[in-house]
């Protein structure tokens, strides 16, 4: 897994590439009726998004339609219940919080940040796939006038699939905050497992870059 992260984050790691899809996950320790390792479920799925944020960022000879594939081929293989899916992008209700502490009860305390984790890099990796096509938002060659109407679906498509991811990760990220220290943090009685890891900084610099290029530079015809 630290292979695998430090692929995803950093440009000059080592360009080993190792599948997890064979690692046996682990199981259960329970001593004295109490839970002393988890079965780590959000391990796989983890691992997964790095290996996948890595092929993004490395694809020199892969094609958007292969790449976009392979995310949607990674997200669906996440197992439905560490997913944590809010009814609108933009802001989380009343009911998101509860469906998402519902949620969050059924997972040992010591993953949750985990969970949380693979939800953000979710949408971050969304996010990297489709912010070169955002880019081309912002030059004059791209003025909608001189393109096709498929090439402006593109675009489009690109810059809402920017704008859904960045502010997804953003709602997360606040949600756990909240939970951990702000004005939820009383709906859970041990709110220490639900302070976010700290490298969830990445994903939370890429929905700031989306925010910053749609608001900063972006042609306004978009």
């Amino acid at each position: 897994m630290y292979l695998k992260r430090e692929q995803a984050f950093t440009t000059d790691s080592l360009r080993i590439d190792i599948s997890a899809d064979k690692i046996k996950a682990p199981g259960e320790v329970i001593e004295n009726g109490k839970l002393i390792f988890s079965n780590a479920m959000y391990a796989k799925p983890e691992c997964d998004l790095f290996h996948l944020i890595w092929e993004i960022k490395k694809a020199s000879c892969k094609s958007m339609t292969q790449l976009t594939l392979y995310l949607r081929s990674v997200h669906s293989k996440i197992p439905r219940e560490l997913l944590l899916v809010a009814d609108s992008q933009i802001t989380l209700t009343n009911p998101d919080y509860s469906r998402f502490l519902t949620s969050l009860a059924s997972i040992p305390k010591a993953d949750i940040e985990c969970i949380v984790y693979v939800n953000i890099n979710l949408h971050a990796s969304t996010s990297i796939l489709y912010r070169p096509l955002l880019y081309l938002s912002s030059l004059s060659c791209c003025n909608p006038k001189f393109l096709s109407m498929e090439k402006q679906a593109v675009i489009s498509h690109a810059i809402d699939q920017c704008l859904e991811s960045a502010h997804r990760i953003v709602c997360l990220y606040l949600f756990f905050l909240d939970v951990w220290k702000g004005r939820a943090k009383h709906k859970v009685p041990h709110n220490e497992y639900y302070k976010p890891r700290y490298m969830a900084v990445y994903a939370i610099f890429e929905s700031m870059i989306v925010f910053w290029f749609v608001s900063c530079r972006m042609d306004p015809i978009w």
